[in-house]
C-alpha cells in the first residue's frame, strides 16, 4: 500500500514501478484528512520515507495515524520525533553506539539498509558496451553528454547541497592531482561529472575551484536531471 503525501509528476508510473500495489494520492488533503485516510484504511505500519526532506509531511504523522510509525531510508539520520517510533536503517548508517541520540528506537537490517527498485521498461535499461560498441560509439556518446571523448571521467551525483568548502577543496586536490605528473595527459582527460543544472551553483563552483586553483570550465561537467533510465543509461559511456 502507496500513501503520496506530495504531488509529484508521472503518477502512473510510480504505481507501474512499484509492483502493483495500491496507489493513494493524499497530496491535496489536509493533514488531518490525510492522517484520516491512513487510520481508515487499518493501517499497520505506516513507513515514512522522506524524513526532513522536500515534501515531508511531519505534521500528518504527528496525528499517529497509525499503531506503528517508522522512519525508513529518505533522511538518514534521527528525524527528532517522538511520535515516530522506529528507526529502519542498519550498523553503518546508523552505529548502535549513537543509538542513544536517536528519538526513535532502532530497527537494524542486514548487510545494507538501502534497497532499490528498478522494475521498470527494461527495453530502457542501461548496458554496458565495451567490448560491443566502438571507440567512436563512446566517442560520440561521451560528446553527446558533454564530456571529453576519452580519459577518466570522475562522478558525483549527489544533490550539491550536501556538499561543503571542505568536500571541494578535497575534489580541487583529486583532481590536480589526478592531472598531473604525466606529460602525456591533457587537462581534460580527467573532468568530475555532477548532477546540476542551475548556473548560479555553477558559478559558485567555479569560485569556490578557482580558490583552490583549479579552473572550473576545464575540470567540470554537468548532467541534467533526467528519468531513472536515461540517468543509468549515460553511465554506460
Amino acid at each position: 500500500f502507496l500513501l503520496v503525501s506530495s504531488q509529484v509528476e508521472e503518477a502512473s508510473e510510480l504505481e507501474e514501478g512499484s509492483g502493483g500495489v495500491l496507489l493513494t494520492d493524499i497530496s491535496i488533503l489536509s493533514s488531518a484528512e490525510g492522517a484520516m485516510a491512513v487510520n481508515e484504511e487499518g493501517i499497520h505500519i505506516l513507513i515514512d520515507l522522506n524524513g526532513h526532506t522536500q515534501g515531508v509531511r511531519m505534521e500528518l504523522l504527528a496525528y499517529n495515524p497509525a499503531p506503528i510509525v517508522m522512519h525508513y531510508m529518505g533522511f538518514g539520520a534521527t528525524t527528532g520525533a517522538k511520535y515516530i517510533h522506529y528507526f529502519l536503517g542498519d550498523t553503518a548508517v546508523a552505529p548502535p553506539e549513537l543509538a542513544n541520540y536517536y528519538t526513535e528506537k532502532m530497527a537494524y537490517l542486514g548487510a545494507s539498509f538501502y534497497v532499490n527498485s528498478y522494475r521498470v521498461d527494461t527495453d530502457r535499461m542501461p548496458f554496458v558496451g565495451r567490448g560491443v560498441w566502438s571507440d567512436d560509439h563512446f566517442r560520440e556518446a561521451r560528446e553527446n553528454n558533454s564530456l571529453p571523448a576519452t580519459g577518466v571521467v570522475l562522478c558525483n551525483f549527489n544533490h550539491l547541497h550536501k556538499t561543503s568548502r571542505a568536500q571541494w577543496a578535497v575534489w580541487a586536490e583529486i583532481l590536480k592531482s589526478a592531472n598531473a605528473g604525466d606529460e602525456t595527459l591533457s587537462h581534460e582527460q580527467v573532468v568530475l561529472w555532477t548532477l546540476n543544472d542551475n548556473l548560479d551553483t555553477q558559478s559558485s563552483i567555479a569560485l569556490e575551484l578557482a580558490f583552490h586553483g583549479v579552473d572550473e570550465k576545464t575540470f567540470m561537467r554537468y548532467a541534467g536531471h533526467e528519468k531513472i533510465w536515461e540517468h543509468l543509461q549515460r553511465h554506460a559511456p
